[in-house]
This record gives structure tokens, C-alpha cells and sequence, in this order.
């Protein structure tokens, strides 16, 4: 295990590959799946066969529409077409920062007081956000300017739910209990696979009935790993209990929330 190969798979994807490709604009997995191989212990030779088959599907970057700059890069926040400009401009940011870039990339995700950047991390299938928690555990900058790049192309509808989010009116509750309180809300729909609606239909319909119960909650603002350990609990038994009792198919996007554990305290 060598984490001189790990450098060189990051940077080599980093300098070959779009943080997005296919026509379902599908985000590269690269650094989440090196990063875990090498942190589990994986052999150099592993990182460098898985390297080469998480590459077969990926694509390379294609000039944006126009440059990004200081003046003018929150203008184009989820627009696909500026991939490589984002890239481009978050790595001369990040990297003439030196070894400030953590610092940096922070002051980016938290640059607009009423709407920032980090709002958006959960946009994407929340790869954004497992693409920064890797960027810290790795200690790598190239990949912190892929999680900025990715955070920006992916911005969408989903950061309004963030900018609006308050503490909780009336805290009683544990993050459990709102999400048992969720299923049985008879105001919320309950759907089979063949016929639910997209995400954004249901986030116009209902978030201010789901925000009812999130007003509930009662977080552990004195100990935040310990409600962040309440949530991942949370992501788990989403994940692996929201199937049919004689049908036991895992969800692929409840998947995702359990990748967010990389964002962990220390």
C-alpha cells in the first residue's frame, strides 16, 4: 500500500477526467472508491486494476462556454456546460492558497452569508458533500478542487430547503422519532417504484410538511459528533429498512447517505 500510488491515480484522474459523465450526468467516483481502498489497506497493484476499470465509463473535459473568475463565477452555479471552467478556476484559487487550500475551500462553501455554497453540497445525490469529506480525510487538494467543482455544476433547487432551515421551534425529539413520525403523516403520499414522482415535485409539494416534524427535533447542539453519529444511525436503518418485508431490494440513492460518514468530526 504506497500512498505515493494513491497521489498519482488522484492527480492523473483529476488532470483526465470530468467530475461528470454520461447523459444522466453521473459524478466520478474516483477518489471515493481509491480513497477507500487505500484507507481498508488495499495493495498497490488493486488500486491500480480498480483505477483502470472505474475509468472505462468516464469522460474527458470539454471547454466551457467561457472562462470563470472571481467576478463572475456564482453566475453559472449548476450549469453542467462549466465543468472545466469551475475546475480550472477552483485549482488556481486552491492552489495559490498553498497549504492554506483547506482554509480556502471553506471560505468558498461559506462565501454568501443568505445563500452559500455549501447549501448545495447536499444536490446530486449529496456527492458533493462525500466529495469534500474525502478531499479532508485524504488531506488532498486536487480533490478538494473537484468537490468544489462538482458542488458548483450540481447547485440546484435543493440548496433553497438549506437557505430556509432554522433551528428547531419545538425540539422533543430524537432524529428516529421524526423519521417514524414522517411515515406515518397521512399528508405524505406513499409511493411504489413505478410511480414516484421526481425529486423536485416532491420537495414543491411537501417540504413544509416534512419541515413540521424537523421542527421537532431535539439536536445535540453541545455535542455535535454526537448528533452527527444520531444521523448516520439514521442513514443506516434508512437504508437498510425501507424495503418491502417479502421484497428486499436496497434503495441506490438511500445508499448515498451512508456514504456521507466521511464527513465525520476528526
Amino acid at each position: 500500500m504506497s500512498r505515493t500510488v494513491l497521489n498519482k491515480l488522484l492527480l492523473h484522474s483529476f488532470e483526465n477526467y470530468n467530475v461528470l459523465f454520461n447523459e444522466f450526468q453521473f459524478h466520478n467516483h474516483n477518489p471515493h472508491h481509491l480513497g477507500s481502498l487505500y484507507l481498508l489497506g488495499a495493495t498497490d497493484d488493486k488500486l491500480e486494476k480498480a483505477y483502470e476499470i472505474m475509468c472505462k465509463e468516464l469522460v474527458p473535459y470539454e471547454t466551457s462556454p467561457q472562462e470563470i473568475n472571481l467576478s463572475n463565477w456564482r453566475t453559472y452555479l449548476g450549469d453542467k456546460d462549466f465543468c472545466k471552467s469551475y475546475r480550472d478556476f477552483f485549482h488556481e484559487q486552491l492552489t495559490t492558497s498553498g497549504n492554506n487550500w483547506h482554509e480556502k475551500l471553506k471560505e468558498f462553501l461559506l462565501d454568501n452569508e443568505e445563500h452559500p455554497l455549501i447549501n448545495g453540497v447536499i444536490c446530486g445525490l449529496a456527492h458533493p458533500l462525500i466529495h469534500i469529506g474525502y478531499a479532508f480525510e485524504l488531506d488532498s487538494q486536487i480533490v478538494g478542487i473537484e468537490a468544489l467543482a462538482m458542488t458548483a455544476v450540481s447547485y440546484n433547487y435543493l440548496h433553497d430547503i438549506v437557505d430556509k432551515l432554522k433551528p428547531p421551534k419545538s425540539p422533543s425529539k430524537s432524529a428516529i422519532e421524526i423519521f417514524k413520525d414522517i411515515r406515518l403523516d397521512n399528508r405524505l403520499p406513499s409511493y411504489d417504484t413505478s410511480d414516484v414522482p421526481t425529486l423536485e415535485e416532491i420537495v414543491k409539494n411537501y417540504t413544509d410538511s416534512v419541515l413540521s416534524h424537523y421542527n421537532q427535533w431535539k439536536m445535540n447542539k453541545e455535542n455535535i459528533e454526537k448528533t452527527i453519529e444520531e444521523l448516520f444511525d439514521l442513514a443506516v436503518y434508512a437504508y437498510g429498512a425501507t424495503h418491502k418485508p417479502n421484497d428486499i431490494e436496497f434503495g441506490f440513492v438511500l445508499l448515498h447517505l451512508g456514504a456521507i460518514h466521511r464527513e465525520r468530526p476528526g
